[in-house]
């Protein structure tokens, strides 16, 4: 900040010819830094050095008498204008000009004076000014000068000021004897900076005081000021024991001290007891601090606190009801107090200890358990808002929030309360974020996700946990994304612990990859699986890893990828690896692999890898291995139109999961659908055969009955698919299209028996199951096909008619899904019934002949 002008400076406002009015004196306030070091002043300096090197020297005594006498008047902005304006044109770097050394070590003392004592004046604190100040006193003393027992202060403190604690006490150990009253000042300033500060310095505080006790000269008060701050650090550094014992022998010379004094020292005495766990001790001394103090002291929250812990710690009905009430008082009465925070989680502790502790229906808010949780969640996140807000608190009170949220956590975890128990472990996260927060809060989120994931599914199904991809839409989608916050949380942990722990660090690498494998997040499971894989390569997992990868692989269309892993999975088998079962069930997907991949050359070692199973060539015929691939050839033969194939795998993979009791109805009903669409299939096929012409009666009366056993057994099968679906509360998409096929189909197979009635029976069900699906259009035109077959033609021609306004009701576009059950023999069909209802129609109304 530049020196205080002497000068005017002109207005525009002024009249020509009349002189600008001075310009008012800068307040104190705006000019309050070190005006002398500016740029602005030494070249005033600079300025004059040439006309004082001519100029006799003159006496600038009186001037510094000046400049003290205004210091003595607290004029500290004058005392600094005198020395700037009068006495520092005269100071030059080369020592030379009129002052003597002693002047010259005088003039740094009393600028450095004059700002000290200024700024406390007007209660300032500028980081600016106190750097001038240490600057100033730095001066004096390269000039050999010795700082009076006040200058040791005034730069101690201004160290203090700046946070240089340890040059703050090891100035005030230099303050001699003498000035007893200074040095103790100073040094209780010192300890009460290391106490309070973000990273308190214990250890050196308790140094300080044991030097300050040992001073014989120390006044009762000081001593029972240190006596406070000993007892209380030795607590905080976990020898509660020695600081009762230094109490109880030093407070019987210390009884006639001042009650001011004499309540922090109880109150210590109390915390000391406390750690201890001596409770009743603690409450004595807090009611006896109580009396001392009086309501109205700062620390009668302190008094309030502890004695809310003591009742909180009994964990008895009145006595949580008592800790509430003192909890609320601090939070009420002393909402400045650094109280407030921790009683705002007691709070919460006590409302949540309510809910689920002894007497829980009596306890804190006299309600249901439940609404004890809801408040305590409440308080919780009120305090986290105050802290997140800038609420000042020590690191450890941070801590102590998250252990107390992760007490919460757990009560509600272990009691399968997933919900609430992630609800408290969210608060925590908000507290320090994912990046804050500690291992064990990051993988408490990661388990409470998993569990409300599988919670989800287990009660989407009826028989035990679902796979996300037999679950309902609703249920898939919360699932997954709580699936998918398990892995992100897990792979978090993982990288905390990768340095302390290689077994935590494995659990929970694997957890992720688990997680994301379920959810489908292939990306983020091939990389958690990956990374599993090269980390834990002699792991009894390993080769479950590489076969997941695979598996993840497969999934997300790399295929050459996961061919490859299956392959080594396989080979394995044979040498020293032992892969285990993942070799052989790596049989079946390396089929399925190949035949998806596009290259109908590797089709051939596809089957042959399928027949190698069903053959017996992994063992028997119950193993998993073998249902898989009368499963996958049974469905490869499906998709290839060999229907009496796809039968035979479908009917003894049916037989063989339903004896073995695998498989359950959620994975059976597709096959059952399946296996009934193989069979109309089937019959189609035989019926074509029949229209081909001529053949034996015999051998035509045989495919007629076979024919119509196949009918019969798609129409038993698509029942038992709609039955199954139909009592489903929720479906997936593909099971939603299955129940609408299996309504129509059953009308396809009484209608391929000429079962006409049950044939419109069956169509009328679909169409008021589907009223507004283009896929009741088969149902209606099926409806006019055999009214027709019955020779009903009045009622056909009315089915017509209202199959006729329902097709022209729907846009061309809808034909082009094709998954409708409408196919070309459909249409075709249906032209032909309306010709023949035309022929019949004209037939009718034509004259009879003559």
């Amino acid at each position: 900040m530049a020196a205080p002008s002497t000068s005017s400076s002109p207005t525009t406002n002024s009249a020509p010819g009349v002189p600008a009015p001075a310009a008012p004196a800068p307040r104190w306030r705006e000019v309050w830094q070190l005006p002398v070091l500016g740029a602005s002043v030494l070249l005033l300096a600079a300025g004059l050095v040439g006309t004082l090197m001519t100029a006799p020297k003159p006496d600038l005594g009186h001037w510094f008498t000046q400049a003290t006498a205004q210091m003595q008047a607290k004029d500290f902005a004058g005392a600094l204008d005198t020395l700037n304006l009068r006495v520092l044109p005269h100071i030059s770097t080369e020592e030379k000009g009129p002052l003597t050394p002693d002047q010259r070590r005088d003039f740094h003392i009393l600028r450095a004076r004059a700002l000290y004592l200024g700024q406390k004046e007007l209660d300032l604190d500028r980081p600016e000014n106190n750097q001038a100040i240490v600057s100033e006193y730095a001066q004096a003393e390269r000039k050999n000068a010795v700082l009076e027992p006040r200058d040791v202060f005034f730069l101690a403190g201004t160290h203090l000021a700046l946070n240089d604690v340890e040059e703050a006490a090891r100035r005030a150990a230099t303050i001699p004897q003498s000035d007893q009253a200074l040095r103790t000042d100073l040094l209780k300033q010192v300890v009460e900076r290391l106490v309070s500060a973000t990273n308190p310095n214990h250890a050196r505080a308790l140094d300080l005081i044991t030097g300050l006790i040992a001073d014989p000269e120390l006044s009762a008060h000081d001593r029972m000021w240190a006596l406070g701050y000993q007892t209380q650090l030795l607590v905080q550094q976990g020898y509660a024991q020695d600081a009762i014992n230094k109490v109880l022998r030093t407070l019987p010379r210390l009884e006639q001290a001042a009650p001011e004094m004499m309540g922090p020292v109880l109150v210590h005495f109390a915390r000391a007891y406390m750690a201890v766990n001596e409770p009743q001790r603690a409450a004595l001394q807090l009611e006896r601090a109580a009396l001392l103090l009086g309501t109205e002291s700062p620390l009668f929250a302190d008094v309030l606190l502890l004695q809310a812990e003591i009742d909180h710690q009994r964990n008895e009905p009145e006595s949580l009801v008592s800790a509430r009430e003192r909890y609320t008082m601090i939070v009420e009465q002393y909402p400045f107090s650094n109280n407030r925070l921790p009683a705002i989680l007691g709070l919460a502790e006590v409302e949540a200890q309510g809910s689920h502790g002894p007497g829980s229906e009596s306890a804190p808010g006299k309600g249901h358990p439940s609404d004890g949780l809801a408040t305590s969640l409440a308080r919780y996140t009120e305090l986290v808002d105050a802290m997140l807000a800038g609420s000042p608190y020590p690191e450890a009170f941070g801590k102590d929030v998250e252990r107390s949220l992760l007490s919460r956590f757990t009560e509600q975890y272990e009691k399968k309360e997933f919900e609430s128990a992630l609800r408290f472990a969210v608060i925590g996260e908000r507290l320090r974020g994912v990046e804050g927060a500690s291992a064990m809060l990051v993988l408490s989120l990661a388990e409470v996700h998993r569990a409300i994931a599988e919670e989800q599914l287990t009660k989407a199904g009826t028989g035990g946990v679902l796979s996300l991809a037999e679950a309902d839409p609703a249920t898939q989608r919360e699932a997954r994304e709580h699936l998918v916050r398990a892995g992100d949380y897990f792979r978090v942990h993982a990288s905390r612990v990768v340095q302390s722990s290689s077994r935590e660090y494995g659990e929970s690498l694997w957890a992720a990859a688990d997680a994301f494998d379920r959810a489908g997040d292939l990306d983020s499971s091939v990389n958690a699986f990956q990374q599993f894989a090269a980390d834990f390569p002699s792991d009894g997992r390993h080769p479950e890893a590489t076969f997941r990868l695979a598996q993840a692989y497969q999934a997300r269309g790399d295929l050459e990828l996961a061919a490859t892993l299956y392959r080594e999975l396989m080979v394995g088998r044979e040498g020293a690896e032992k892969p285990g079962p993942y070799a052989d069930a790596s049989y079946v997907p390396l089929a399925q692999t190949l035949l998806a991949d596009n290259k109908p050359e590797n089709d051939a070692e596809a089957e042959n890898l399928l027949m190698m199973v069903i053959g017996g060539g992994l063992g028997g015929t119950g193993t998993p291995t073998f249902r898989a691939a009368l499963n996958e050839h049974g469905q490869h033969s499906y998709q290839a139109g060999q229907y009496e194939r796809a039968i035979e795998r479908f009917e003894e993979y049916l037989e063989r999961s339903e004896a073995d009791g695998a498989g359950g109805d959620a994975h059976n009903v597709p096959i059952r659908y399946k296996l009934a669409d193989s069979y109309r299939r089937s019959a189609q096929a035989i019926a074509a055969t029949l229209a081909e012409g001529a053949m034996p009666d015999g051998q035509r009366r045989d495919l007629e009955q076979f024919r119509a056993q196949r009918i019969g057994a798609a129409a038993g099968l698509y029942e038992q698919v709609r039955r199954a679906l139909e009592s489903r509360s929720r479906r997936t998409g593909l099971e939603d299209l299955y129940l609408r096929n299996s309504y129509f189909y059953l009308g396809d197979c009484a209608y391929d028996l000429a079962d006409f009635p049950g044939a419109i029976r069956f169509y009328d069900a679909a169409r008021e199951r589907y009223p507004k699906e283009p896929a009741s259009l088969v149902a209606m035109t099926q409806i006019v096909s055999a009214l027709l077959a019955q020779g009903d033609v009045a009622k056909a021609t009315v089915a017509n008619a209202r199959a006729k306004r329902f097709y022209e009701s729907l846009p061309e576009s809808v034909w082009d899904d094709p998954t409708l059950p409408m196919t070309r023999d459909d249409w075709e069909q249906w032209l032909d019934s309306q010709a023949e209802l035309n022929r019949l129609t004209q037939a009718a109304a034509a004259p009879e002949p003559n």
